[in-house]
């Protein structure tokens, strides 16, 4: 094979590793050891476990999502429990990138029909329909016991205990101008099945046909409406949102659910004074590589999860190095490295793992554009893995 070089990184030694990245999913052997692992195949189908743990994700918060799932798995057992993802539709390449992450993990479908007769408040908010979707979990799910998370929170600790209490309704009052706690914040709920009823979702639906809620809060106004005080107050601590703690000081030690209300969100830049805050989600937000490797360095046996997600990342990272799975468990960014090889191995290996194929294919073209036809063969063959339209789009600006 050709030899092209980025950097120290020799091509004939990385593609194969960046074409088995790209492939496991289809692999039928790896598709064998999802489906052990999650009792079905990947995503489909009903309910395994009498719990789980639940979000609401769309394509613009799926980054977050991805930190979100990431620090979830590090942190807490998911023995026993389902992970589902409601959602209203998302791009192929992130289906594939969260099943890659956690093979058992449930996709549910939202309908949106209801949401739409609801009295809402500002027509031009991004979240005019889109707040009121998670209030499907009510309406879909059926589990002895569900937690909820949004997109913008990363789980910093432990947080499997919250399935042992014993309360219909938790959630953490609302930070500001709470009313006494009967506001709660709905960025984290656990609940039993009693709200997973019929009669449940017909006292939401009545609330939000009438409009007699707080406009502005969405889904966390209707919630606050139906229940009128009358759930258990859970800690700060287990969702602390940015807010409670003053622009540059750090985040207290005992806070288990970080929680980034508001527009300023870590993967879109952040927020000036913010800085030591959002540090513990880019501790989280690492490639899907780094992420494997380092929960195959912290998990010794699937013993405590309950599940065979450590042999589905061993296959996974079969043909990383030891060295380079270290390299990246200890969170070390490519540019920090002083192996160019391992660096530059990393880069790509992120790149595809994550699905972003748009910048090599136009860098490969620049460089095509100068005649430097090594990087543009090696990034063109990069892209080559993303699909045909991507390698039909190559070799005609190639020509």
């Amino acid at each position: 094979m050709t030899r092209a070089l980025l950097g120290e990184v020799d091509i004939s030694d990385v593609l194969p590793v960046l074409k088995r990245a790209f492939d496991a999913p289809r692999d039928p052997a790896v598709r064998s050891a999802a489906r052990t692992l999650a009792g079905r195949v990947p995503g489909d189908g009903p309910a395994v476990h009498h719990k789980a743990y639940a979000a609401f994700v769309d394509d613009n918060y799926f980054e977050g999502f991805v930190t979100l799932l990431k620090s979830l798995l590090l942190t807490s057992t998911v023995k026993d429990t389902d992970i589902v993802v409601l959602h209203d539709g998302l791009e192929p390449r992130n289906v594939l990138r969260a099943r890659q992450l956690y093979p058992a993990i449930r996709f549910v479908r939202v309908d949106p029909t209801p949401y739409l007769s609801y009295v809402k408040g500002d027509t031009t908010n991004y979240l005019y329909v889109k707040a009121y979707l998670i209030l499907d979990v009510f309406r879909r799910l059926r589990y002895d016991k569900v937690v909820t998370l949004d997109t913008d929170m990363v789980v910093l600790k432990d947080i499997g205990h919250l399935f042992d209490r014993d309360s219909a309704f938790a959630a953490v009052p609302q930070f500001f101008d709470s009313d006494g706690g009967r506001k709660l914040n709905s960025g984290l709920m656990v609940f039993d099945s009693t709200c997973m009823t019929d009669e449940f979702v017909a006292r939401i639906d009545a609330v939000g046909l009438s409009g007699d809620y707080e406009l502005e809060r969405h889904d966390q106004g209707v919630l606050t409406a139906v229940l009128d005080g009358e759930y258990e107050r859970l800690g700060r601590e287990l969702n602390w949102v940015k807010r409670a703690t003053r622009p540059g000081e750090s985040l207290p030690e005992d806070v288990s659910v970080l929680h980034f209300t508001g527009r300023f969100k870590p993967w879109q830049g952040g927020e000036q004074g913010y800085h030591l805050v959002e540090e513990r989600w880019h501790e989280y937000a690492v490639g899907d590589v780094a992420h494997m490797c380092r929960y195959v360095t912290q998990t010794p046996d699937d013993t405590a999860t309950g599940t065979q997600l450590l042999q589905w990342y061993e296959r996974l990272l079969a043909e990383v190095p030891a060295d380079q799975r270290q390299f990246l468990a200890e969170g070390r960014r490519p540019t920090d490295a002083s192996d160019d090889a391992a660096a530059g191995t990393v880069a790509l290996l992120e790149a595809v793992q994550a699905g972003r194929f748009d910048a090599p294919l136009t860098q490969a073209v620049r460089y095509a554009a100068t005649n430097d036809w090594e990087r543009a063969e090696l990034l063109g063959q990069l892209a080559l893995f993303d699909k045909a339209d991507g390698a039909e789009a190559f070799l005609a600006n190639l020509s």
